[in-house]
């Protein structure tokens, strides 16, 4: 609902307002910030709170008031406004408003400039949708005599206490009572509403129904053309084109989710996985609900008095859903955010709640429990045994549900622990069940251009979930249908009960070659069948519709990544086709931006009679894709790297000829890709930008409030921090040597401040690169930088004039760049692949970054090669160093002579791995060339495990324990980062061993324990134990750790097994294994852990701080002495 306010603080403001001002700039300039880091939340009242649907009256149909359905009128930011703005209340001169004030104004526009203003008592106002100007008042407030009337005319009773609702429009009340606002319900027939007398300053404004609308009527559909092709464009914009389900229903009484929720918080939380749990010391939040009402409360920094206790809160309904917001009024969160104690002071707001919900059973059965907005939640059945973990629905976009049997009637409990940034809020609801059920993403839909798929066969991303309770393998084809243009094929995926996967299909499109932009021009049908021992259980088929573009719009194409998993990209071709391979541009995205938008970005328009222009004459667009958070890290950049390889292949292009741009957090990606892949990189652009993701922003700041800090040795923490260094662009600065980069920043950016583009600049500069900077008077995105529609951020004329420069110049040689000095190859790990043929393969201290200096020698004809913390590199000859040893000149490498030979790529290898040597010092000797298999299989960190197809595997006869933590893992990886992976028995696992890396899961005693496995298992009369440097693990200890992958062929083929001595101790391994902030929700093991991780007995107290071992292996497989940790 809007609200008037000025847009800034009045002039002549005397010095005694100056801390009101200032206050005021700082609220705007931290809402603003909301704006741009959080989620978008539920809609939200007038007053901050969740807008919930009214109850359905008989009949079915949906009252909602219509001012409550104009998505526009709740905008973003208005949305996130909670009663932390409240608080800010008493600091600002409420405006006298009247309905003059505001008359023939945008009252929208200046609801969005500015935070609600606070009305005061005698103001008549009137403000109305100026989408539908004279027809629809919004909200009114009068008073006459005394007393306070609604725009309806309903007015409170005599002694101010009562107001009667109308049935007939199933209105939702909201009450004001001092700085606290309470949802009343949903008026389901006519009854007074008793509450406290409204005050003067705190009135009640309430939405109202337009004139001549009848209640409850539904909107008639679109006919024709028209109607179909914006049906068809809302598909396409939602995350999910359609959910089918298939199989029998199970029938029964849906459980009942009880209306009060017990939430204990908030407590400190950090932002990484693993965190400290503050209520486990006292025996867990279990313990501590039952005795909810003993005690003082729990010790809290956040707590005005030092502590916290349980609180209840109220659940809204909607639409089936229980929602429910976490209370925070009773932090004073604007003291802590005006004085933080640590970091910066939004840190501050990120907090830890436990909660704790009744389900109502009343039938048994298996039903589907749907969290949406929860990472992970536990069940605590009739009996009080806790069991899980299950999956929630984190990011509120996936149809699917968590089966779980309730095998009695009664009351059964939801435990969830809640963390990220206030205002937290989730919803649950109880869902019946089919066997199986599918989804098309909807955004990793192929174009077809000319009535083909650009690259062909193109996967389609279905994603399948099995609910029953059997195993069933899962196969897609082309259902008989309208178009026999489209053939289709996909392998036969194993599905655990409950499990989720991606089942990536492959289809091929012959249509007529006709050139044209049209929504869902190809059409047909996926038939999905589960079979369970060759017998068909169930079966669905999920339509799929293909859009049509023509060759000179940007188009999509999906492809396999390195992993089999589908991932997608756009492309704008060169406007003048060519018989060459011309350069690729390749643009990364901000966060939200999609790759069709990011391409089109690239658009200009000559004169205002023209249309649009489109990309380059001779160079192609290429604007990749991969699910997953930030993610121009990892998985993200390794598909920006397969999506040029996949264009080069499908299309010609030259993907050893790229430029690179990147905006916001593609700006970060592209230092990120350039400075992995200088060889092939001709320049580099980063707008508004930033350097380093741990730096950025306060969702991004690690090791600031974590209660596992006052746990943590400070060498295990660098451990764990060492695993996301190449995070840190600004460590492989100088890779870039002599390579064109251009930054640009933006003087009023408000998301990424100006300081990290002129920071990285400067950095740069000191390392040898041709920097050009530029800043413009803009804010985060801008589309004209001088004049209109002539680019902007991505596409002015100065930024063409310099990517076709970048494109157009000749390569740097090796022997100019060492004219101008010393150059410096940094590698953080393998995905750095080098420059001039120069590649370091393995490092001494896996935990830091390796070097290798290149010089002339003064005489000139010899290259001094320069080790720091090597053990193995590798040369092409064709490179720049080979290129100038096959003309004469002489390696002197770490002050002794060495010949290369005549091979293509020489990888040379330290003959005594023990030996640091520095320049000037030691032999030819000290190395050698060696071959190949002389290459131990040591890539660092975990996460490279999964950089190849991958499959979970689980021992022959797994219990109920290992199949749930196996689906959720596998089901992890699938909402974070969209991994297509499935579970399979050990036996099942055997037809994979040469193509597939394996993750074991399990106990000890339930694994194939392998002979090379660097953690030593001992059985005895006492129990198994582990054993590794030196240190012995018994009870309460689990273990995640790389391995060599045996019987796999493959060089550096690599296992992850993840395990423990005991079954809870591998729940809380598994089940703690996210970064549980929703902008952080990592796949499990995919981020900060090194080679291996030990974790203890107070494992869940002190998160990382009860872990007693982790760190690399050396080249050995054994725990590197200058890269681990150990405490035992």
């Amino acid at each position: 609902m809007p609200f008037a306010r000025s847009s800034s603080p009045q002039a002549g403001a005397t010095s005694e307002s100056e801390p009101m001002l200032a206050a005021w700039a700082w609220a705007k300039g931290y809402f603003d910030d909301m704006a741009v880091f959080n989620k978008p939340a539920p809609k939200r009242d007038l007053f901050g709170h969740e807008i919930s649907k009214p109850k359905l009256r008989p009949g079915g149909a949906d009252t909602t008031p219509d001012c409550q359905k104009e998505d526009r009128l709740l905008t973003k930011r208005q949305q996130r406004l909670d009663r932390d703005l409240e608080n800010l209340r008493k600091q600002f001169e409420p405006k006298l408003i009247t309905a003059a004030d505001i008359d023939g104004e945008d009252p929208l526009k200046a609801a969005i400039a500015e935070p609600p203003n606070f009305f005061k008592a005698g103001v008549n106002v009137e403000v109305m949708n100026p989408e539908r100007p004279n027809s629809e008042l919004l909200a009114c407030l009068k008073e006459e005599g005394g007393k306070f009337e609604l725009c309806e005319q309903k007015e409170l009773g005599e002694d101010g206490h009562d107001l009667a609702c109308d049935a007939e429009r199933g209105e939702d009340f909201h009450w004001r009572e001092g700085d606290s606002v309470k949802f009343l319900g949903t008026c389901i027939e006519p009854k007074p509403l008793k509450k406290a007398l409204l005050s003067a300053e705190t009135p009640y404004l309430h939405c109202v129904y337009p004139d001549g609308e009848v209640p409850g009527e539904e909107p008639k559909p679109e006919a024709g053309a028209m109607g179909e092709a914006r049906a068809i464009r809302a598909m396409r914009g939602a995350a999910l084109l359609l959910a089918l389900a298939g199989g029998e229903v199970v029938s029964g009484d849906l459980p009942k989710i009880g209306k009060k929720w017990w939430v204990l918080g908030p407590f400190a939380s950090g932002k990484v996985e693993y965190e400290a749990d503050p209520v486990e010391r006292l025996g867990g939040v279990w313990q501590l609900f039952g005795s909810r009402k003993a005690g003082v409360g729990l010790l809290a920094e956040h707590a005005t008095g030092g502590r916290v206790s349980w609180r209840w809160t109220e659940t809204l309904s909607g639409d089936g859903w229980a929602q429910i917001q976490l209370p925070h009024d009773h932090i004073p969160f604007q003291q802590l955010l005006q004085s933080p104690p640590l970091g910066s002071g939004s840190d501050v707001l990120h907090v830890q709640y436990w909660v704790v919900g009744a389900l109502k059973v009343k039938t048994p059965g298996r039903f589907g429990v749907n969290c949406r907005g929860l990472h992970t939640f536990h069940l605590v059945l009739p009996q009080e045994q806790v069991v899980g973990p299950f999956a929630g629905n984190i990011y509120s976009t996936v149809p699917f549900t968590v089966p779980i049997d309730f095998e009695a009637a009664g009351t059964y409990h939801v435990l969830s622990r809640v963390r990220g940034k206030v205002p937290l809020r989730f919803a649950c609801r109880l869902e019946t069940l089919t066997t199986l059920k599918g989804t098309i993403q909807a955004k990793n839909l192929p174009d077809v251009v000319g009535g083909k798929l650009l690259v062909s066969p193109a996967p389609i991303d279905l994603r399948v979930q099995n609910t029953g309770a059997s195993w069933l393998d899962v196969r897609a084809d082309v259902a008989p249908s309208r178009s026999s243009a489209v053939s289709a094929t996909s392998s036969s995926v194993r599905l655990a009960p409950g499990a989720i996967v991606q089942v990536p299909v492959l289809v091929t499109v012959n249509a007529p070659a006709v050139e044209k932009d049209a929504a869902a021009c190809v059409r047909f049908d996926l038939r999905l069948v589960g079979s369970e021992d060759q017998t068909e259980q169930a079966a669905l088929n999920v339509p799929v519709q293909l859009r049509c573009r023509r060759s000179t719009q940007s188009a999509l194409f999906s492809f396999l990544d390195v992993d089999g998993s589908v991932a997608l990209a756009a492309v704008l071709k060169p406007r003048r086709p060519s018989g060459e391979a011309l350069p690729i541009l390749v643009s990364l995205s901000g966060v939200g931006v999609e790759p069709q938008a990011q391409a089109d970005a690239y658009k200009m328009k000559p004169t205002e009679a023209e249309d649009y222009i489109f990309g380059y004459e001779e160079m192609w667009v290429l604007a990749p894709q991969r699910d997953g958070p930030h993610n121009w890290e990892d998985v993200g950049l390794r598909a920006a790297l397969r999506s040029i390889d996949v264009l080069a292949e499908s299309q010609g292009a030259d993907a050893g000829r790229l430029v690179v741009h990147g905006h916001s957090r593609g700006g970060h990606g592209a230092w990120a890709l350039a400075t992995r892949i200088p060889d092939r990189v001709l320049g580099v652009a980063s707008a508004c930008g930033w350097y380093s993701r741990e730096e950025y922003g306060d969702a991004n700041n690690l090791w600031v409030h974590d209660p596992a800090l006052m746990h943590m040795d400070k060498l295990l923490l660098g451990i764990f921090h060492a695993s996301v260094a190449e995070n840190e662009n600004s460590l492989h600065a100088s890779n870039l040597k002599g390579l064109p980069a251009l930054v640009r920043t933006a003087a009023r950016d408000q998301a990424v401040p100006p300081w990290f583009g002129r920071r990285m600049a400067r950095h740069l500069e000191e390392e040898g690169a041709n920097v050009t900077f530029q800043e413009f008077d803009q804010e985060h995105w801008w589309w004209d930088s001088q004049e209109p529609n002539d680019g902007g951020v991505m596409h002015d004329p100065g930024l063409r004039k310099w990517t076709l420069e970048a494109a157009r110049r000749p390569r740097l040689a090796l022997s100019e760049l060492l004219a101008q000095g010393d150059f410096v190859l940094a590698a953080g790990g393998p995905e750095y692949q080098g420059r001039f043929g120069l590649r370091i393969l393995q490092r001494r201290a896996p935990a830091a970054r390796g070097f290798l200096t290149l010089s002339r020698a003064s005489g000139g004809k010899q290259v001094v090669l320069t080790t720091a913390n090597v053990l193995r590199f590798s040369v092409w000859m064709s490179g720049g160093l080979g290129q100038l040893l096959q003309k004469g000149d002489e390696l002197l490498l770490d002050g002794g002579l060495l010949k290369l030979g005549g091979a293509e790529e020489v990888e040379v290898c330290q003959s005594s791995p023990g030996t640091c040597t520095e320049s000037g010092e030691g032999s030819g000797g000290s190395w050698r060339v060696c071959g190949p298999g002389d290459l131990r299989p040591s890539l660092s960190p975990i996460r490279r495990v999964f950089a190849e197809p991958w499959v979970l595997v689980i021992p022959d006869t797994p219990s109920a324990l290992e199949v749930l933590l196996a689906s959720y893992f596998v089901g992890g990886h699938l909402t974070a980062v969209g991994t297509a992976t499935q579970v399979l028995t050990q036996t099942e696992a055997r037809a994979f061993r040469q193509s597939h890396r394996f993750v074991f899961l399990g106990t000890v005693a339930r694994l194939p324990w392998g002979k090379s496995w660097p953690l030593e298992l001992r059985s005895g009369a006492s129990g198994n134990t582990l054993h590794l440097g030196g240190c012995r693990f018994a009870g309460q200890y689990s273990a995640v750790f790389r391995a060599p992958a045996e019987g796999s062929k493959a060089l550096r083929a690599l296992d992850l097994v993840v395990t423990a001595l005991e079954d809870q101790a591998l729940v809380d391994l598994v089940s703690y294994s996210f970064a549980t902030n929703q902008p952080h929700t990592r796949a499990p093991m995919s981020n900060m852990l090194p080679d291996f991780m030990v974790a203890g007995p107070h494992f869940r107290w002190k998160g990382y701080g009860g872990v007693v071992a982790a760190g690399y292996w050396d080249e050995s497989w054994q725990p590197a002495r200058n890269s681990a940790y150990f405490r035992c």
